[in-house]
């Protein structure tokens, strides 16, 4: 079945008519699109808005980066409003050896019950490969075991209903460079489609999914039941001022954004630039990370995550804020508090 459609970003504004049309804005060009194409633009305008539960299922083992998942944070975050979540998990930690790399069972009940939380509450799921570095670092060692994983998971979930979509990989990069990603990337996505063949599936650019890598994404043209992801930290001496993780960051420190400016400016102009690249691959984009870092003030990282936002929802995109619960976050754990200026700028472009 093939649908004529006019070219854009469904995910949010909207969708496929009964005559199988849709205005999407963009540039207007029309294409044929096929039903797989309207099952991924479908499913990115069913992410919507959503959050990622990071640094719980990626650390280690979770709790070592100090936050645990628990029920009530996906009741907190449906009754704010998201549409969905996107559940960064460190599969590697939990794997044996090879050829077979069998997940732990105990660590995959653990990661069905978070699902089932947030399934149970009407949120879509995004479930990810995160922090995966054997793959990462060399992956002409160790690109089986990408393989593996995924055959397991696609077995595991292929009766899932279709609110959940699959993410390959987490922000390829080191060993995996363009051509090398591509081509494990392709072997990855044939793995899952002979278990689950109609899953929908994220999948990114190289350089931690940098938009300046795009165009070297080679995506199998007889596939489209793909969205492709993008994440945004730009300015990176605003958003990752002051994090232990980043050399040099404690030079950034007192970096702020205004919401004006350039670099208001550049953040559209930036996601502008992905807009177009959607619209020629005919493919629909999800902002799968953005976020600011806790040692910016509270002013500016409001200032800038509304910014974002805008951009964002103005370029029709799916997106997911970095994160719920730990240094980028909405909620602080500890208090059961929720940081309102950080809530009420993922929730700005809704008014």
């Amino acid at each position: 079945m093939r649908i004529a459609v006019a070219t854009g970003l469904i995910a949010t504004a909207g969708l496929l008519g009964c005559d199988g049309s849709a205005s999407l804005g963009g540039d207007g060009a029309s294409y044929e699109m096929t039903e797989a194409d309207a099952a991924a633009f479908e499913a990115n305008r069913r992410l919507g808005h959503g959050i990622n539960l990071g640094n719980a299922l990626e650390a280690p083992r979770e709790g070592d980066w100090g936050y645990r998942i628990e029920r009530v944070h996906l009741k907190v975050i449906k009754r704010l409003g998201f549409d969905s979540v996107r559940v960064p998990v460190r599969w590697s930690a939990h794997i044996g050896p090879g050829p077979d790399y069998l997940i732990e069972e105990a660590f995959a009940t653990r990661v069905d019950e978070v699902i089932d939380w947030a399934s149970a509450e009407g949120l879509s799921v995004v479930l990810d490969d995160h922090h995966h570095g054997s793959v990462i670092d060399d992956p002409d060692r160790h690109g089986q075991e990408l393989i593996a994983l995924w055959r397991q998971l696609a077995g595991r979930y292929r009766d899932r209903p279709p609110g959940l979509v699959y993410e390959l990989l987490n922000e390829p990069h080191g060993g995996l460079t363009a051509a090398k990603w591509n081509r494990l990337m392709a072997d990855a996505l044939a793995t899952v489609r002979a278990v689950d063949p109609d899953r929908v599936v994220i999948v990114g650019p190289t350089q931690w999914n940098s938009i300046d890598r795009l165009d070297d994404l080679v995506l199998p043209a007889d596939d489209r039941r793909l969205i492709v992801t993008v994440h945004y930290y730009e300015p990176f001496e605003f958003t990752h001022q002051g994090a232990s993780w980043v050399d040099g960051s404690d030079e950034w420190l007192g970096t702020k954004f205004s919401g004006h400016g350039s670099a208001a400016r550049q953040i559209a102009r930036d996601l502008g630039r992905v807009a177009a690249w959607g619209r020629r691959q005919g493919r629909p984009i999800y902002v799968g990370e953005f976020g600011a870092y806790e040692k910016a003030d509270m002013p500016s990282r409001a200032a800038w995550t509304r910014a974002v936002c805008r951009a964002i929802d103005e370029s029709g995109f799916s997106r997911a804020y970095w994160e719920f619960g730990s240094g980028f976050g909405i909620y602080d754990p500890a208090t059961a508090t929720l940081r309102r200026p950080l809530v009420e700028a993922l929730k700005s472009s809704e008014r």
